[in-house]
């Protein structure tokens, strides 16, 4: 992608875009909110290119102790709690990204013409990797494509 990454300890990166040692970082819109990243870094891109999703796990000792409409109900549960947190991250998203722009940083939302450019680059990496997670892989990248349309 043309990108020289330099790892870092978070604690150090404050420090390190004041100085100019590293010119840009990647975290999450509260990560770079909350550590006041805007004070030392005044462009950021959205790309919205990482999906995090959060899990519930329970043991299968807990699992395998529940009736079937007991599962049934725990799984309705956590389909609905996934919409709710979904929607609440995507509010909290644009909040933050508004303190960010009062905060004078520049944000810039990358077109769908540079996202598949973006997508296109990575199909090796992608492909490499693929096999040990190609499951999943496969899953998140359906999910992501009904995101898409």
């Amino acid at each position: 992608l043309g990108a020289n990454p330099t790892p870092l300890p978070f604690p150090e990166l404050y420090a390190a875009l004041e100085q100019g040692a590293v010119d840009g970082q990647e975290n999450p819109v509260a990560t770079i909110n909350s550590a006041k990243l805007y004070e030392v870094q005044k462009h950021m891109v959205l790309s919205n290119h990482q999906y995090n999703p959060q899990s519930v796990l329970v043991s299968k000792r807990f699992w395998d102790g529940l009736t079937a409409a007991e599962k049934k109900i725990m799984e309705e549960a956590m389909a609905e709690a996934t919409k709710h947190q979904r929607t609440q991250s995507r509010n909290l998203s644009a909040s933050i990204t508004d303190n960010l722009r009062k905060n004078g940083m520049q944000i810039t939302t990358l077109p769908a013409s540079e996202m598949a450019i973006l997508r296109d680059k990575m199909k090796p990496v992608i492909a490499k990797h693929g096999d040990a997670i190609s499951g999943t892989v496969a899953e998140l990248q359906a999910e992501l494509a009904k995101l898409r349309k």
